[in-house]
């Protein structure tokens, strides 16, 4: 078959579609409008393409067409494009932007055999349409993370192994529900420098067997550790249990040469969102913190959220705000946190 793909705006339009139909792709067209910041948007999902079809070791024939969308007679050449280089059965993905273009192709096209495709990013099922109508519906495949970035031509330059968090999950469970407010003292008295590890036995046989020895040397090379990635590993083994297609932790991405760390990303039907873990008290600077993830959630896709979770409570003004910016937040210490994450995703707060 052959799927051509509209290029507007948003990715979470054209990489879900084309995941799902991959394995009957032969030929893939790209059509974007001839603007510099849209064909450089298409040229970097083509480029994400080609590296896609390397790592499945696939070969499919790909063309790129840039066009004017307010010219007729640019559609009309490029429906002939179409038709003149396609292989099998047509399918056109008009789920994206370039509405002008889209509704003319569809007058042009529907006549000759060729088949439209229209995706619901927030359900993530399309409809398949011909000149009779509506002729299937389907929920589309959920892509890995891996998967998600490699469309998308960015790069995963490292992310954390879970094998550790797995393999100690009774004592992390253990320091951050038996423990949570014992251990929320040690930290903060350990970076405060004022720490007695005498006052804290109970805490400093835990990370003992964490392999984390508590003299003062060691304590202090493995502060990160203690203050950061232990939480974060809790975190994911409680969110490891809430149904997402996947999981990654310390993930570092590259992103048209510009890196930025998340603490862990998840994705379900094709969401990719970020989860962001402070285990703290008081979160400074709420009003920037808001800022900086609802701008880390737009990198990552159009429809991403952001989601921070702390051991702090933040005043009510901030939720409603946050609401605003597709950012949540998520107090640790609620005895139903699990369930208040579930939701956020979902759509019910």
């Amino acid at each position: 078959m052959t799927l051509v793909s509209v290029i507007g705006d948003f990715f979470s339009s054209v990489a879900p579609v084309f995941y799902d139909v991959f394995d009957d792709i032969s030929t893939h067209i790209i059509i974007s409008d001839d603007s510099k910041q849209d064909s450089q948007y298409a040229r970097k999902f083509k480029e994400g393409v080609k590296n896609f079809c390397i790592e499945k070791n696939k070969n499919i024939t790909q063309h790129f067409v840039r066009i004017d969308e307010d010219s007729g007679s640019a559609i009309d050449k490029a429906c002939r494009y179409i038709l003149e280089n396609s292989k099998g059965d047509i399918y056109v993905n008009v789920s994206d932007g370039l509405a002008t273009l889209n509704t003319i192709m569809t007058q042009k096209l529907l006549n000759k055999g060729v088949k439209f495709i229209s995706y619901d990013i927030f359900d993530n099922e399309y409809h398949i349409i011909d000149q009779n109508g509506i002729i299937e519906r389907k929920k589309a495949k959920p892509m890995s993370i891996k998967e998600h970035f490699l469309l998308k031509n960015s790069k995963i330059l490292v992310y954390e192994d879970t094998g550790f968090a797995e393999k100690n999950k009774k004592l992390l469970i253990e320091l951050f529900e038996k423990k949570l407010h014992r251990f929320n003292s040690f930290k903060k008295k350990l970076t405060q420098n004022t720490l007695n590890i005498n006052d804290y036995q109970d805490i400093a046989k835990i990370l003992n067997k964490l392999g984390i020895r508590t003299n003062k040397k060691e304590l202090t090379l493995n502060k990160k550790t203690i203050t950061g990635s232990l939480f974060e590993m809790y975190i994911y083994l409680k969110m490891k249990y809430l149904n997402f297609d996947d999981i990654m932790m310390g993930a570092l991405i590259e992103d048209e040469g510009v890196k930025n760390e998340f603490d862990m990303l998840i994705i379900k039907d094709n969401h990719l969102s970020v989860v962001e873990c402070k285990f703290k008290d008081t979160l400074r600077n709420t009003e920037t913190l808001l800022f900086k993830y609802a701008f880390l959630r737009k990198i990552l896709d159009y429809d991403s959220k952001s989601l921070i979770i702390s051991a702090a409570e933040v005043d009510e003004k901030y939720h409603f705000r946050a609401q605003l910016y597709g950012v949540g937040f998520v107090n640790v210490g609620d005895d139903k946190f699990t369930e208040k994450i579930k939701c956020f995703f979902e759509g019910q707060i």
